[in-house]
């Protein structure tokens, strides 16, 4: 199950670019001796291309124009008598907007030994096809 809430639609001034993301679910074990798993977890983030566009332009470098920054938390919990302890990854990074790109890059800290031995990094490249090729596989299919 997957949540969210944008603030845009809120009289709240400078926090308007501000957005909660969530998501909660169960992966089911196979029947070896993995245990079945809880994952949940939620996002916080704040929008500076909103900002900018919808709330007040401030003057800002060009490259912070497009950033919207944002902290994760991850959370998962195995059930059952083979499970281990929960484990929580805190993840601040941010997001890059491009025309027809995104960039993203996150830390992982781990809260626990259980979550990871050491703090890692996570980056994604999303191009959009529609971009790439507006007059083939961009166009819709309907």
């Amino acid at each position: 199950m997957f949540f969210g809430k944008g603030f845009g639609d809120l009289d709240l001034g400078l926090l308007r670019p501000l957005a909660v993301a969530g998501y909660a679910g169960y992966d089911a074990a196979d029947g070896g001796s993995r245990p079945g798993v809880w994952n949940s977890g939620f996002l916080i983030e704040y929008s500076i291309p909103y900002l900018q566009a919808n709330v007040r332009s401030f003057d800002i470098p060009d490259l912070l124009r497009n950033v919207t920054p944002m902290v994760e938390f991850s959370l998962s919990n195995p059930v059952g008598s083979a499970g281990g302890p929960a484990t929580l990854v805190i993840g601040p990074g941010f997001n890059y907007s491009g025309e027809g790109w995104d960039f993203g890059l996150e830390a992982l800290l781990p809260t626990s030994r259980a979550a990871g031995a050491g703090p890692g990094v996570t980056a994604q490249l999303h191009i959009q096809l529609d971009y790439l090729f507006p007059n083939s596989l961009g166009k819709p299919l309907f």
